[in-house]
């Protein structure tokens, strides 16, 4: 299976937001609130975005499967 630009894009930016989450809780920074809430809304975005597409890839899987099934 081929990893989406899509997909490879969300992930990057997850990997980014969470390094400067990371960056700031071990360095003690002070943020305001506005910025907590968009690096939150960017993380639960691409955890969102992961599990409808982890459900989208299972549901093909067994849908294939049970194609193979009765094709047997």
């Amino acid at each position: 299976m081929v990893t989406s630009p899509l997909t490879h894009n969300i992930s990057a930016t997850a990997k980014s937001a969470a390094q400067t989450v990371i960056a700031v809780i071990l360095f003690s920074e002070v943020k305001s609130v506005l910025w907590w809430t968009s690096n939150s809304i960017v993380l639960i975005g691409s955890g969102l975005y992961t599990w409808i597409r982890n459900s989208e890839m299972e549901s093909r899987l067994s849908t294939k499967a049970r194609m193979n099934k009765k094709t047997k």
